[in-house]
């Protein structure tokens, strides 16, 4: 299940990486770059504490966002999900790349932060 947690992380920060990257039109990006970093260690992190302290709810966290015999309603919100979190990163890396918005060092500081702040109370 470690090999599996390793793989689907790599290729998760890898996909990350890329529509970021391909949007913003550059890697000269070092927030994303630390956003990369951060996630690449937090997913396996928290997945070999899963696998420590909750073996099936790791499990269970590593299967298809689409599965079958899932309720509709539940495809539905997923669907939905998947396509709003798409397009935000899309949007994220178009905004990078228009130089249209200036968020100051310390908010996004801040931010950071609270993304680690919230990962810890997820786990």
């Amino acid at each position: 299940m470690i090999a599996k947690l390793l793989l689907q992380n790599t290729l998760f920060i890898v996909a990350l990486g890329a529509l970021l990257f391909v949007t913003a039109g550059s890697l000269n990006w070092p927030a994303a770059w630390v956003f990369l970093v951060t996630n690449a260690i937090i997913g396996p992190a928290c997945g070999l504490w899963l696998a420590w302290a909750d073996p099936a709810l790791l499990a269970e966290r590593m299967r298809p966002t689409f599965q079958a015999g899932q309720p509709a309603a539940d495809k539905t919100f997923m669907l939905i999900f998947v396509v709003v979190a798409l397009a935000w990163l899309i949007a994220i890396g178009l905004d990078r790349r228009a130089h249209a918005s200036d968020v100051p060092q310390a908010l996004q500081v801040i931010g950071f932060v609270m993304y680690l702040l919230c990962t810890g109370f997820i786990m």
